[in-house]
């Protein structure tokens, strides 16, 4: 029998790494070995396994040690076979055994070797975000576990993302950086850590960590995360973050300097809104207002014409100038209305401006 192509003596009771019967360490958590060993016929005739099972695992701690896979038999001259052990600690410490293989072989039956393996325990660090695992390494931002931010507008929008640091292991996890979450990256300037986690973090317990996007431009923007701890497979943990800066127009329509909102119903002198009195014969009120762009797309006025009047008394109403479009940002426009009436009394109407505000189409 052989490990690691190495001759495994009959009645062996010396595990060595060199030939893998030493199996080395494990965390009892998520750590496990597994070793291939070969059976070898040496001798001019069929070698057969009788065992049930042909490979078996006895001695302290058998439960530690399983045959994943068992060889074939019989074994013909000059052939071979192998088997699978896996060790799975389920304790800290040295875990021994004996592999037996019962077998035909007049001075070496039953075949058997001790075992070992070393159980340990250690910090196991799991990122999640949106309660999702991401991966040591990741570098496909997802929606689903909050590595891709989705949209901001580059003025007015933000977003932020909680994670979660948890330690799936059986020792403190310490985040050793300084600080404990760096960001870097082609547009790193765009993402912050508003809220670092703690450390250390003990055996089943976690930590949060918040990261702020605040996009400055349009498009695709793409970082990375660092946290480097002191994992024994994953250090640094580290996975890529994107987010995507948008730009959107923004109207806001004044009158005499102030803002009339968007679906304002009770008219003022104060924004001009409220005209004032006008003689029926021979009076008429100018008013202009100011269309102003406080976002950062062009704001198209798609109307037809771009100002339109409606209501009881529109037609006491006119617009003698339109605005232009498109208001590019920071920009502005005018256009002025007349007030003409026809009869004596409150003379009302509503003014619209078809556009391409997100959330003030039409602006009225």
């Amino acid at each position: 029998v052989q490990g690691n192509s190495v001759s495994i003596a009959d009645g062996d009771a010396t595990p060595s790494a060199t030939d893998h019967t030493d199996f080395g360490s494990a965390d009892i958590t998520t750590g496990s070995v597994d070793r291939t060993f070969t059976v070898k016929n040496t001798g001019n005739a069929d070698l057969t396994l009788s065992g049930t099972p042909k490979v078996s695992i006895g001695g302290t701690n058998a439960a530690d040690f399983s045959v994943t896979t068992q060889p074939t038999s019989p074994v013909s001259p000059s052939g071979s076979t192998t088997f699978v052990v896996h060790f799975d600690p389920s304790a800290t410490g040295t875990r021994s055994a004996t592999i037996s293989l019962a077998n035909n072989d007049s001075d070496e039956n039953p075949y058997d070797f001790a075992v070992q393996g070393t159980g340990t325990t250690g910090p196991e660090m799991d990122v999640q975000g949106n309660g999702i695992s991401i991966a040591d390494g990741d570098v496909t931002p997802d929606a689903a576990d909050h590595t891709d931010f989705g949209p901001a507008d580059i003025t007015a929008g933000t977003v932020d993302r909680t994670f979660t640091i948890r330690n799936t292991g059986g020792a403190d996890l310490t985040l050793s950086g300084t600080p404990e979450v760096s960001i870097s990256g082609p547009n790193a300037a765009d993402f912050g850590v508003t809220t670092q986690p703690t450390s250390p973090v003990a055996p089943n317990g976690n930590t949060t960590f918040v990261v702020h996007f605040d996009p400055s431009a349009t498009g695709t923007r793409a970082a990375t995360i660092s946290l480097p701890n002191d994992d024994g497979n994953e250090n640094p943990y580290d996975f890529a973050i994107q987010g995507i800066g948008t730009a959107a127009p923004e109207m806001d329509v004044q009158g005499n300097g102030v803002s009339v909102a968007d679906g304002d119903a009770t008219p003022d002198a104060a924004d001009h809104t409220d005209f004032g009195s006008a003689d029926i014969a021979t009076g008429s009120v100018d008013r202009t207002f100011t269309v102003k762009n406080t976002g950062n797309a062009d704001l198209a006025l798609s109307g037809t014409p771009k100002a339109s009047l409606s209501g009881v008394n529109a037609s006491d109403f006119s617009v003698t100038t339109q605005p232009t479009s498109p208001v590019s940002p920071s920009g502005s426009t005018t256009f002025v209305v007349r007030f003409a009436p026809g009869a004596a009394g409150t003379r009302t109407a509503t003014l619209s401006l078809a556009n391409n505000d997100a959330d003030e189409n039409p602006y009225e």
